[in-house]
């Protein structure tokens, strides 16, 4: 579910190219990432682009929706209830899919993520379909 209860599934979003986005709260790499995501969702969210940033928390929906509030985050949050999805192998936090317009993952990433790597990787991906 995303902050305001509403069930949300990556086929929803089929079409776009989606950075599949696994943090939390009290991971220090995670929170430096907020504003990195925000611009790579403005520069690229009208191109068919969206970040999918799970929570990893086992936090209340209204904690979680404040906490979004509060840091400005402008792209789909949804909550985990605390562990991962199936067939996601979550080794640590950060961790991201890039997920194409055809739903095939076409890059993973471990640990922190570097603005320019991943514009270049979603911008190929939305030019690929």
């Amino acid at each position: 579910p995303d902050v305001d209860g509403k069930e949300s599934a990556l086929s929803d979003y089929k079409g776009k190219v989606v950075l599949l986005d696994f943090w939390s709260t009290t991971c220090e790499t995670c929170l430096h990432e907020l504003p990195m995501l925000n611009t790579l969702q403005e520069k690229l969210g009208p191109d068919g682009f969206t970040i999918l940033a799970v929570c990893m928390d086992a936090l209340s929906a209204s904690g979680l929706k404040a906490f979004v509030r509060e840091n400005g985050m402008a792209f789909p949050v949804l909550q985990s209830g605390g562990g991962a999805p199936p067939g996601y192998g979550i080794y640590g936090l950060p961790q991201a899919f890039l997920v194409g317009r055809d739903g095939f993952i076409k890059k993973q990433y471990m640990g922190p993520k570097m603005l320019d790597e991943v514009t270049r990787d979603a911008a190929a991906a939305l030019e690929a379909y």
